[in-house]
């Protein structure tokens, strides 16, 4: 059970950090930063989340640690960061632990099983697992972990010592689910090789084994386990777990091409629930074997059936539908579809609380969580602050707000000193379809913003208000680039379409398109000069080439690169143009004549970098870089007229997508895959990494 006492742990973890030079104290914002961090916007990419044993609390995996919240109060009590970055959780029965694992991790060097105390938040110890975890299960007592994994076998690990007990082995294939009895003195585990094995849980000794398995479910007193059959998709088997011998069989869909989804015993045994293909429920008594109703109103897939913990409420889930039942009635509570739920796109998770009165809900391309009432169908509250991933940052001309874009489709406006949220803005057509999109733009005199989106579209924003001013229409494909003019009367845009075009901003109109390539897939990035007279276009071929903005005129093309151009980036006084290629090299280039002035190198002996953002500070002595090696995310800063890289600040779990200098240096901004955004005191910054280094 998680008490209160985590929140004082993590709050005197974090208590120096409260106050800032700008005397304002945001809550979770500045919780377990890293060194030289102002704030962090965001909570993270979302990858699990589970409600503690007693329903007091709800543990939320996210890309850059584990979030507790309160479910009393719907707050967030407390962030664990030490080694917390996991793709799931789990609570064990008693609540006195959280496990945690990757899933599947690009890095071999990452694979690992994770414990924390959950009344402290305190990590307790870290495996070491070296074949990929796929799935893991705690014992009923507490005591054992059980993890399904990729090389076809199960490991017992001592919950609280993290002691390597025993591996068992059978399989052939990987292990995607593993369970324990209710009794705790079996373990079913399930494998793509399409068998199910039972397990003595106290001595690791194999029993039985059942072949061509999709889905099975333990009866509530252990004794029996329920199968559907790969091979004969439209029965359900009972086997008894200590003989393993079949002794039912329910002919659920016999003369059907329905087949079961999935299955799932009611608390007091009874009853075997089972979602089929055709996405009707059906009820079958579990002694007499009976079909004894049948179910309709979900629609699409089932993809979960399950029981509240007292029994009463059956929740049905899948594609764009929730479905609520009164489970000794079989009438239908509620049907929430998507559009009812409020979410981007169909479901991705949804848990009931263990008393059966709250509901949430997740989807796949949105990042929100939302609390539903059972009885009521009401939408009681929606955690915020977590998305998918940043994707862009820029500061206004007087440094006074910025704006952030992210994969949910919106763009927000936060107040700088403060870091308080100003608007969100958002609106269809600018939903992303995956890959980054960094067209946004303040106009000169910082009253309004314009954003480009998927659907070719620029839209005008009032900043002071966050209203939404004027459309403008034209472009074909994605805005990859836009920008004003010094005078802020001219608007230029680019495309994916392989065009450029100027706009008119006091009235809309169109005023010049120029085509760039006759292939519109060649170029990458496009930017303009500061002082509006020149543009570049970054191609994938790796070659540069250079227009004339006022005459469309090509004057060169610099070369060099021997791969995509990823980032362009011009100095304040727009004499230096850098360059990152997206694997290899930065360069820096002499706008006027295209001559090459030098090349920045990274460790030559490290991973291959990818390079994702470059910005000049407003002084244009250094170029602040955003790279990616492996899995090491890093900023570095670069003294331009040397050369020399000279810092590497570290503190994303992902991709660092944008980097912004504000106005007056003294702030960068990093927006990053990881779902949030870090404002680094740049001064303070430098301090603490020097003085670390030496």
């Amino acid at each position: 059970m998680l008490k209160k006492r985590l929140f004082l742990a993590c709050m005197s973890l974090c208590v120096s950090l409260l106050l800032t030079e700008s005397g304002f104290a945001e809550a979770y914002t500045q919780w377990q930063l890293p060194e030289g961090v102002f704030a962090r916007l965001g909570k993270g990419r979302i990858s699990d989340f589970v409600f503690s044993p007693d329903g007091s609390h709800l543990a939320v995996a996210s890309s850059i640690g584990i979030w507790i919240y309160e479910t009393a109060t719907y707050r967030e009590v407390a962030l664990i960061t030490e080694h917390a970055v996991v793709d799931v959780i789990k609570f064990s029965p008693d609540g006195k632990t959280i496990a945690g694992a990757n899933l599947y991790p690009s890095n071999p060097n990452s694979q690992f099983v994770r414990f924390w105390d959950a009344e402290t938040g305190r990590h307790k110890h870290t495996v070491n697992h070296t074949p990929s975890v796929v799935s893991m299960a705690f014992s009923p007592d507490s005591t054992l972990l059980a993890t399904g994994c990729g090389d076809s076998n199960v490991r017992f690990w001592d919950a609280e010592t993290g002691r390597h007990m025993q591996t068992l082995t059978g399989h052939t294939d990987e292990v995607l689910s593993v369970a324990f009895s209710p009794d705790g003195k079996t373990l079913a585990s399930r494998s793509r090789d399409r068998t199910l094995r039972f397990w003595d849980a106290e001595t690791g000794r194999h029993k039985h084994t059942v072949n061509h398995i999709r889905d099975f479910a333990f009866s509530p007193d252990g004794k029996n386990i329920a199968t559907s059959i790969k091979r004969t998709y439209s029965a359900v088997h009972f086997w008894d777990v200590s003989t393993g011998k079949n002794t039912q069989t329910l002919d659920v869909y016999k003369g059907t091409r329905a087949f079961v989804d999935r299955l799932v015993f009611s608390p007091d045994g009874e009853t075997l629930v089972i979602g089929g293909s055709d996405s009707s429920i059906r009820f079958w008594d579990t002694k007499t074997g009976r079909h004894t109703q049948t179910l309709w109103g979900h629609t699409g897939t089932i993809e979960c059936v399950a029981f509240s913990r007292d029994g009463k409420t059956l929740l049905c889930y899948g594609g764009e539908c929730l479905s609520l039942w009164d489970a000794k009635t079989g009438s239908l509570k509620h049907v929430l579809r998507k559009q009812v739920l409020g979410h981007l796109s169909r479901l991705r998770r949804v848990a009931l609380s263990p008393d059966g009165k709250t509901v949430m809900t997740q989807a796949y391309r949105d990042a929100s969580i939302r609390f539903w009432d059972v009885s009521r169908r009401e939408h009681i509250r929606t955690l915020t602050g977590h998305t998918r991933a940043f994707t862009s940052v820029i500061f206004s001309p007087d440094g006074k707000t910025f704006a952030t874009r992210s994969y949910d489709g919106k763009t927000r406006l936060w107040e700088t000193r403060t870091v308080k949220h100003k608007h969100t803005l958002t609106h269809d057509g600018h939903i992303f379809s995956g890959d980054r999109d960094t067209s946004m733009a303040f106009s000169p005199d910082g009253k309004t913003l314009v954003t480009g989106g998927d659907d070719g579209t620029l839209r005008f924003w009032d900043v002071g208000t966050g209203e939404h001013i004027r459309t403008l229409t034209g472009h074909a494909e994605t805005i990859h680039s836009v920008m004003f003019s010094p005078d802020g009367k001219t608007l230029t845009t680019g495309s994916y379409d392989g065009t450029l075009r100027l706009w008119d901003t006091q009235t809309g109109g169109h005023r010049h398109t120029l085509m760039l390539s006759a292939d519109p897939s060649l170029f990458y990035n496009v930017m303009f000069s500061p002082d509006g007279k020149r543009f570049v276009a970054g191609s994938h071929d790796g070659t540069l080439r250079v227009w004339g903005a006022n005459t469309g005129i090509h004057t060169h093309t610099p070369t060099g690169h021997t791969d995509r151009i990823s980032a362009i980036a011009f100095s304040p006084d727009s004499r230096t143009l850098a360059t990152a290629c997206r694997h290899g090299t930065l360069r820096l280039w002499a706008v006027g004549t295209g001559e090459h002035i030098r090349t920045l190198f990274l460790d030559r002996d490290a991973d291959p970098h990818i390079f994702h953002s470059v910005a000049f500070s407003p002084d244009g002595k250094v170029l602040a870089t955003a790279s990616r090696s492996d899995d090491h995310y890093a900023v570095h800063f670069w003294d331009v007229n040397t050369g020399k890289r000279t810092h590497t600040f570290t503190g994303h779990t992902s991709d660092i997508y944008s980097v912004a200098f504000s106005p007056d240096g003294k702030l960068l901004a990093t927006a990053s895959a990881d779902g949030t955004v870090l404002l680094w005191d740049v001064p303070r910054t430098l301090e603490i990494y020097e003085h670390s280094e030496k």
